[in-house]
C-alpha cells in the first residue's frame, strides 16, 4: 500500500462493542443493544473512511482487551492493526499510544471511532498541519466528550 504519509499512523481509540458499556449516554432514548449497534455503525464508518482515504497506515487501538472478535474481523475487513491501549485513564492510555507510535513514525493521529462528521479532507488537512516543525493539532469533539 502507497501511502501519501508513509511517516505518519492515525490511531483509532475503540471500546469493545459491549452493550452497557459504550454510548451509554444514548440509552435515556435507545436500549444498550440499540446504543451498542450505533458504536458499531460508527467504527465501522470511522474505519472506512480512515482506510479508504490511503493517507497513513492506520491502527486500531483496542480496550479492554485486543481479544473482542469485533476487533478481529474490524482488522480483517479494513487492513488494520490492532493494538492494547495500556493505562489506568483515557489521558495515560494516549499518552502511551503516542510514545509507541513515536518509535516508528514521525506523525501520529488519534482519534475516537465515534468522529461521522469528520472527513478525509480534514484528515489530511491535519496531516498536513502536522508536518510544521513543532506543531500539535488538537480539535474538539461535538459530544463533548
Amino acid at each position: 500500500m502507497t501511502y501519501k504519509y508513509p511517516d505518519a499512523v492515525l490511531m483509532i481509540f475503540c471500546k469493545a462493542p459491549i452493550a452497557g458499556q459504550v454510548k451509554t449516554r444514548l440509552t435515556t432514548e435507545l436500549t444498550a443493544e440499540q446504543a451498542m449497534q450505533v458504536h458499531i455503525e460508527l467504527t465501522y464508518k470511522t474505519l472506512q473512511l480512515a482506510t479508504g482515504s490511503n493517507l497513513c497506515p492506520v491502527q486500531l487501538w483496542c480496550t479492554p482487551s485486543t481479544d473482542h472478535p469485533f476487533f478481529t474481523v474490524s482488522a480483517q475487513i479494513w487492513h488494520v492493526n490492532i493494538q492494547q491501549q495500556k493505562g489506568v485513564d483515557l489521558g495515560e492510555r494516549m499518552n502511551n499510544a503516542f510514545c509507541l507510535a513515536f518509535n516508528t513514525f514521525s506523525h501520529a493521529l488519534i482519534m475516537g471511532c465515534d468522529c461521522p462528521s469528520l472527513t478525509e479532507q480534514d484528515l489530511e488537512e491535519t496531516l498536513t498541519a502536522l508536518k510544521q516543525e513543532d506543531c500539535c493539532v488538537l480539535a474538539p469533539a461535538e459530544d463533548g466528550g
